[in-house]
This record gives C-alpha cells, sequence and structure tokens, in this order.
C-alpha cells in the first residue's frame, strides 16, 4: 500500500529544492556594449615559434572612438559587436561572467616582437597622420568573476588579466582573429605584396598546462604570411 502522505511530503520537498536550485543558477544577460564600452587597452598577443610576432587588436573599438573623438581626419572603421554577456550572481557578493564577443571591421596590426619591426598594419599615431588601416574580424569569449554585483561595472580585459582588483579572478579566454592588407615586412617579401594575419590563443590559465618557460596559454599563435603562402 503507497503512503500518500508520505509521497506528498516528498514531492513538496523536491520541488522546494527544485526551485531553490532555479533560484540560484538565475543568470542576467547583459549587450556586449557594457564590456567594449568598458575597454580601455588594445589586446596584444604573441607567439612560442620564430619568428615570434605580436599580433594587436582593439576588442573595444579603443583606436575607432578615440580616432573619431580626436577629429584625426580618419572616418569611423565602421567597427560593429555582437554576442552576449552572462551574468551569475554568487553567494559572496560577487559574480560569475562569460562573454562571448564577436567583431567586425575591428583595427589590428602585427609587429616583431624582438625590434617592433611593423609587419602589418599601421599604429593609432599612424593612422592618425592618413596611414590606411588593416581592418579584420575575431571571435573573443572571456569567463572571470567580477568584483561587483550583477550589471555592476565590467573590468578592461588588459587591467583584468595583468592587474586584477581584489576579487577580480581570471579565469579563461579565447581568441580567433584574422585581418589582410598590404604587408610592410616579411623576410623575402617585397614590401606592400598582400598579407594575412591570425591569431588563435586558447588560455584557461591553468599553471603548468603552458608552453614550458613561457606562459599557461596551451594554445598560442600569432602568424603573419603573404597571401597564397
Amino acid at each position: 500500500m503507497i503512503d500518500t502522505r508520505n509521497c506528498a511530503t516528498k514531492v513538496t520537498l523536491i520541488l522546494f529544492l527544485i526551485g531553490s536550485t532555479v533560484a540560484l543558477a538565475q543568470v542576467n544577460h547583459r549587450p556586449v556594449e557594457d564590456f567594449t564600452s568598458a575597454q580601455v587597452n588594445v589586446t596584444f598577443w604573441d607567439n612560442s615559434n620564430k619568428p615570434m610576432f605580436v599580433g594587436g587588436i582593439d576588442v573595444g573599438g579603443v583606436i575607432n572612438r578615440f580616432l573619431v573623438a580626436n577629429n584625426c581626419g580618419q572616418p569611423d572603421f565602421g567597427t560593429t559587436f555582437s554576442g552576449d554577456i552572462i551574468e551569475t550572481a554568487l553567494p559572496d557578493g560577487s559574480t560569475q561572467v562569460h562573454v562571448v564577443l564577436h567583431g567586425k571591421n575591428a583595427f589590428m596590426r602585427a609587429f616583431l616582437e624582438a625590434d617592433g619591426t611593423p609587419v602589418l598594419g599601421y599604429t593609432r599615431t599612424e593612422v592618425c597622420a592618413g596611414a590606411t588601416p588593416v581592418l579584420g574580424d575575431f571571435l573573443l569569449t572571456v569567463d572571470f568573476i567580477n568584483n561587483q554585483g550583477v550589471g555592476g561595472p565590467l573590468p578592461d580585459l588588459i587591467n583584468l588579466l595583468a592587474a586584477p582588483e581584489p576579487g577580480q579572478v581570471f579565469q579563461g579566454i579565447l581568441v580567433n582573429a584574422t585581418a589582410q592588407g598590404p604587408l610592410r615586412f616579411l623576410p623575402g617579401v617585397p614590401p606592400g605584396t598582400p598579407g594575412f594575419m591570425k591569431v588563435l590563443q586558447r588560455g584557461p590559465f591553468v599553471r603548468g598546462k603552458g608552453v614550458p618557460g613561457h606562459d599557461y596559454f596551451p594554445a598560442e599563435l600569432v602568424n603573419v604570411k603573404a597571401n597564397g603562402q
């Protein structure tokens, strides 16, 4: 014989627990502009091979905003962003944040790490002086714990990576970017040759899992080649 009273009690308890779990797992979605507008730095990525290239990606439209604000004689790049920010409130008042950001027509450039020789694209100063910028597309995902409540200010990515505030914890990142433009310097390739840059970085930031003696990124690529190579 089934004890309906006990069953009812168990069902009530299960529903209560499910409801509590759902409440704890509630998430908040925010526009990606809350992240891009918080950026004040261009991100720079290097590789672990030779030659060692450094690839710069303006993941927040910082250069675009600078040029427009300072009337450098350059039109708006037409940089656009799409994606999503997902926040989950944590018991201590901080927030788990997951950012998915797609960027199009974003300012990019590449240079040699050894001496800064420009390889592809131009600096902000050169573009302001009239040089044609190299633009590209990227996908960025980043996970971190923010020391703010849900809906609070988000950090600049470089500051989060290099100098996080107390309570901010960087957890992982993926960067996948491409850009095309005339090469400025590449051994054996005439200047002006059409070229492309590929940046691929994967950093779960697990110590000891990266390239020995280099950093904690198990996947890091910055490659610049002439088209067709």
